[in-house]
């Protein structure tokens, strides 16, 4: 791009030097005085800053010169899709003054920004899809002319109601026409559901009558016989035990008695023998009654815990004849 700058500062320099902007169509003096300034930013290296006085002086009035010089100016800082567009606009008057004398350096400086410039032709729909180029609205289906835009790779996407996005990415040849298919591909349908009737009222099967069964909670009298008759065991024996320690701390708190295990209790005196035979007997008592009065505690307590279902009729004696003569029993 040196030679190309170059060749572009030559140019301004030739036009600072010509003693006034001739054209066909005459300058205000404010439009003037804004494209001098972007003459004296690109002299002075400032292409940048060039930028908007000659943009002002575009928006004021638009001209030839005006479009030329900022066309000049886009291309100096790589906007090459508006230098096109300014360079195009400026060439169009061919017969300006300030066109026909500096028609040489324009189609230089134009043959560059083709180079760096495209052409892309979308062909398909649907008809009225929004066309974005790198995410900017550009344009609408069917697109009346090819879009143009910078050499390189361009995001291209095409959006219209009940269909899907289309998107793809493109490369732009500088100078060539590239042609890109669209086809967008429409949304399923949603297919109306017919409303499912109510399902008719159906009778239960019928059912065999629910007879209603009573649990008694009242204490059966049999717990509280077997509990009763447990609790008494328990207490007997400990009673039994409470006499068989006794029975042993007065054998063996006699010199004259000694364990059976050395003296047979045939060899014993009178009063030990008496004291072995109480330790035997409340020996036996005592494991009865702790045995028996646990088995019956346990009953009663197994009777009390099971549900009963409550009978409306007391207990009775029935009696019933029979061939040989009658049967009698408890009901209950």
């Amino acid at each position: 791009m040196g030679a190309v700058d170059a060749c572009v500062r030559c140019f301004v320099m030739v036009v600072l030097a010509a003693p006034a902007m001739v054209s066909a169509q005459p300058l205000d003096p404010r439009v003037e005085a804004l494209v001098r300034e972007g003459i004296a930013h690109r002299v002075a290296g400032r292409d940048e800053a060039a930028i908007a006085p000659l943009e002002a002086a575009y928006a004021a009035q638009r001209a030839p010169v005006t479009a030329g010089q900022l066309a000049l100016a886009c291309q100096a800082v790589g906007r090459w899709t508006d230098a096109d567009r300014y360079m195009r606009e400026a060439l169009a008057s061919p017969d300006d003054d300030w066109v026909r004398r500096h028609r040489r350096e324009l189609d230089e400086a134009y043959a560059i920004v083709r180079r760096n410039v495209g052409d892309l032709e979308l062909r398909g729909g649907p008809v009225g899809a929004q066309v974005s180029i790198d995410g900017v609205a550009s344009a609408q289906l069917p697109l009346g002319a090819p879009l143009r835009l910078r050499a390189g790779v361009a995001t291209v996407e095409v959006r219209a109601a009940g269909h899907f996005p289309f998107t793809r990415q493109v490369t732009i040849l500088g100078g060539e026409l590239t042609r890109e298919p669209v086809s967008l591909t429409p949304l399923p349908r949603e297919v109306p559901t017919t409303p499912t009737p109510p399902p008719l009222p159906t009778m239960p099967p019928p059912t065999a009558p629910v007879v209603a069964v009573r649990v008694s909670r009242r204490v059966p009298t049999a717990t509280w016989i077997l509990g009763g008759s447990g609790a008494a065991l328990v207490v007997g024996g400990v009673v039994s035990l409470a006499l068989r320690e006794a029975s042993a701390a007065r054998f063996n708190g006699n010199s004259e008695c000694v364990q059976p295990a050395v003296v047979p209790r045939a060899g014993q005196a009178a009063t030990c023998q008496d004291e072995l035979a109480i330790g035997d007997w409340t020996t036996a008592t005592t494991v009865v009654g702790f045995a028996g009065g646990a088995v019956l505690l346990g009953v009663g307590v197994l009777l009390a815990v099971l549900p009963r279902r409550e009978s409306s009729a007391p207990l009775a004696w029935r009696c019933l004849p029979t061939l040989t003569g009658a049967s009698c029993a408890w009901s209950f």
